[in-house]
């Protein structure tokens, strides 16, 4: 998975030296959980631009580390160009990278047949004796070893052309099959659904990526343009609603209102701001109770708060915001906080009432029991909750923003506070294990970029296509100073 990941960042830095895809989307089935689809080669000459942004340190995003798990992923490096001749591959065509169900595959042209179907072999050999499998109504590819480990793959007339289709992961079989039959009259083909096609026609880009919305709820998926250069990583899509259903709540009303201004998050490490409509107001209050049983393990503590952030929610009208000012994720390494109990957080939205908190004091406040102590308040049409207890300052307000959901992180704040953790801290849990992981992979890249910034809008009505009407404008904006500057 995380090889996917990179190789996506990786082949971004050829978007803008090669023509867009006549038909991106075509080889992708639209089973797929997520596809990276690249138009041209994806070679070493992309490690120029990104690979010297991971530090000094090689890591596993390096040449060496991540072309090894590629080749254990889907049997080529895809970021050689001698590996991709080697393997029969045409240097021109649509790659795409794909996630099934429990499997990762390859849909690559084929140049040279008989170099693919070595290629193919080599690939299922490396686990042991190949074997037939049956796939309807064309001929079924081979497959070597078995569960978790098992391999997939076949050289194949598809739609799109001869094309080599390789799979690993308990899934292989099935994903080698929709890989080898898609694109047959666009049959079984991302491309075949008019939404994704309109997308796909809208951002006109030569390196595309599908994320579904695994089938649940009001979103379809989202297709992403990406582009990457010495500066920043800049990636713009589509976020799609799917097909409307009798009293269910659809995409468009993720967004209402005016949001706060940017002025209102300050120098936090992070903060989102939103417009927040009926979907997301239902969002936060499906996660209320999560979050309350991981910052607070004490019912004697918990009960108090619940009762409070439900009189919070059903108060709150206008744009809302979340602020994360500090994290100390040592306080989780040492054992003296849990999860949560390492942040800082202030969280405010605008008040529909003026009428007093359940346990308020004169002064309109809530306190709250630690640890960490927590207060809320209600006055002069805002209220809030910061944990620990400290009043929010006068840059807080909750309107003169646009109608957006808006997400900023400061990754060199990030990456300060991760600094004192180590490796051996792995070992007190998995709060702390995921934090040392985050340190260990992208730490180089946290240190030298930033902020990430993410927003959600409805995009402009000018020249939409009907398929696209509810969809929602996605764009990422990550700055790469630094290193990358000094390209």
């Amino acid at each position: 998975m995380s090889a996917l990941l990179s190789a996506l960042l990786l082949s971004a830095a050829t978007a803008a030296a090669t023509p867009a895809a006549a038909n991106t989307f075509a080889t992708v089935p639209d089973s797929a959980q997520a596809a990276l689809v690249v138009d041209g080669a994806a070679g070493a000459a992309l490690l120029t631009v990104f690979a010297p942004q991971l530090g000094a340190e090689p890591g596993p995003f390096a040449p060496g580390p991540l072309g090894h798990d590629l080749r254990g992923m889907v049997g080529v490096d895809l970021l050689s160009p001698a590996a991709v001749a080697a393997a029969g591959l045409s240097a021109n065509g649509a790659r795409a990278l794909v996630l099934g169900d429990h499997a990762v595959g390859l849909s690559a042209p084929v140049e040279d047949e008989a170099k693919a179907r070595q290629c193919v072999t080599a690939f299922l050999e490396q686990l042991g004796p190949t074997r037939l499998t049956r796939g309807a109504p064309l001929k079924a590819p081979l497959a070597s070893g078995g569960g978790a480990q098992e391999r997939a793959g076949w050289v194949v007339k598809t739609g799109a052309g001869l094309r080599l289709v390789t799979a690993s992961g308990k899934g292989s079989v099935t994903l080698a099959i929709q890989l080898g039959h898609v694109g047959r009259a666009n049959e079984h083909a991302l491309s075949h659904d008019p939404q994704i096609a309109a997308a796909q026609e809208q951002l006109q880009g030569p390196l595309l990526v599908w994320v579904g919305g695994r089938g649940a709820g009001p979103v379809k998926g989202a297709v992403v343009r990406l582009a990457w250069s010495a500066k920043a990583l800049d990636a713009q899509g589509l976020l799609l609603p799917a097909p409307a259903k009798k009293d269910a709540p659809v995409l468009a009303q993720l967004l209402d209102g005016d949001s706060p201004p940017v002025s209102a998050c300050g120098p936090a490490l992070f903060c989102a701001r939103a417009a927040p409509g009926p979907l997301l107001r239902g969002l936060l209050e499906l996660g209320r109770g999560e979050t309350l049983g991981r910052a607070l393990r004490s019912k004697a503590h918990r009960e108090p708060v619940d009762q409070l952030l439900r009189a919070l929610l059903a108060g709150a009208t206008g744009g809302a915001l979340l602020r994360i000012d500090s994290f100390e994720p040592r306080l989780v390494a040492q054992g003296t906080a849990r999860d949560l109990g390492s942040l800082e957080v202030l969280a405010a939205s605008g008040a529909a009432t003026s009428t007093p908190l359940p346990g308020a004091n004169e002064a309109g406040e809530v306190m709250l029991p630690g640890p960490p102590a927590a207060c809320a308040g209600l006055a002069k049409g805002l209220e809030w909750l910061a944990w620990p207890c400290r009043p929010p300052g006068p840059e807080v307000v909750t309107t003169g923003g646009p109608r957006e959901l808006w997400l900023r992180l400061d990754t060199p704040a990030l990456w300060k506070a991760l600094g004192p953790i180590s490796a051996l801290d792995a070992l007190k849990g998995q709060a702390v294990g995921t934090l040392v992981a985050l340190k260990l992979l992208w730490g180089g890249l946290l240190a030298v970029s930033g902020p990430i910034e993410l927003s959600l809008r409805p995009p402009a009505a000018a020249g939409l296509p009907a398929a696209l009407t509810g969809s929602l404008a996605l764009d990422l904006q990550w700055p790469l100073p630094g290193k990358a500057a000094a390209q």
